[in-house]
């Protein structure tokens, strides 16, 4: 069963809420297999100087991510080569 995760970052911490409600965020997909490689990634992302907000939204097969997709709200894919 493919797992599949959404998780909000936010790179405005400290700041007015009201500013980080004018962020559209950018929707990011990772497809990984791996859910340490995947937390390290969300991590960068969290820890990143980044100045606006993403969604990661995180599937460990290709056909979840195809599904995902096919929703067409994605802004960007990072897709794994090697998914075992």
């Amino acid at each position: 069963m493919a797992k599949q995760y959404s998780i909000h970052i936010s790179a405005l911490a400290g700041r007015n809420p009201a500013e980080e409600q004018r962020v559209t965020p950018l929707k990011v997909l990772l497809v990984e297999d791996s859910p340490g490689y995947a937390s390290l990634v969300l991590r960068w992302i969290a820890e990143g100087p980044e100045s606006g907000a993403f969604t990661l939204v995180w599937t460990d097969t290709l056909s979840a991510a195809l599904a995902r997709l096919d929703e067409r709200d994605i802004d960007v894919m990072a897709l794994v080569q090697n998914l075992g």
